[in-house]
């Protein structure tokens, strides 16, 4: 279900549906409102893993609507799930509308989270980006 206004969208997303897929360019940002979602990575390895869960009053998607990068990772809703969602262009007038610095701040934060996050891949994985756009 969405229900849409000039900012903002509701959407409610039923359980096991993705929110964000890695590897994809989505750009909105999500605020959990109702439910909860589970964060996993390296979906697209044989291995992949569970870096947490998120519910009510958390954001996720928002390293993508910074740096327009695709998702590291995965989101799933464990349970009927709704948000509200924030298109980029939203975001990022947001963003630049922020006092310098701390607009500085959370470039830094996700261009260093995003360093931290090549560790999470093993040496020698490879992703097959291909094969997964086809899914």
């Amino acid at each position: 279900m969405i229900a849409k206004s000039e900012k903002f969208e509701t959407r409610t997303f039923r359980k096991g549906e993705f929110l964000l897929k890695e590897g994809l360019r989505d750009a909105r940002v999500f605020l959990i409102t109702k439910g909860k979602v589970e964060i996993l990575g390296g979906t697209l390895s044989d291995s992949p893993r569970v870096f947490g869960i998120r519910g009510p009053g958390e954001i996720i998607g928002e390293m993508a609507a910074v740096d327009d990068e695709p998702h590291m990772a995965s989101a799933v809703a464990l349970e009927d799930t709704t948000v509200t969602a924030m298109s980029r262009s939203e975001f990022l007038r947001r963003l630049k509308a922020m006092d310098p610095i701390m607009r500085a701040t959370i470039l830094a934060t996700v261009r260093r989270a995003r360093e931290m996050g090549e560790f999470l891949v093993e040496k020698g994985e490879t992703i097959n980006w291909h094969a997964w756009r086809k899914k």
